[in-house]
């Protein structure tokens, strides 16, 4: 089963970040996990 959340946050800067992590699990166990920040919601090609 897999799952994914997204984070919005706020930079030192004052600019808003996207981080999608993505989280593959094998009954308890995670066996794959990934993240990604993106400057705008939406911003995956």
């Amino acid at each position: 089963m897999a799952g994914y959340t997204i984070e919005k946050r706020k930079t030192s800067k004052g600019e808003l970040r996207y981080r999608c992590t993505v989280r593959e699990h094998k009954g308890e166990a995670v066996v794959y996990r990934e993240s990604r920040t993106f400057g705008r919601f939406g911003g995956v090609h």
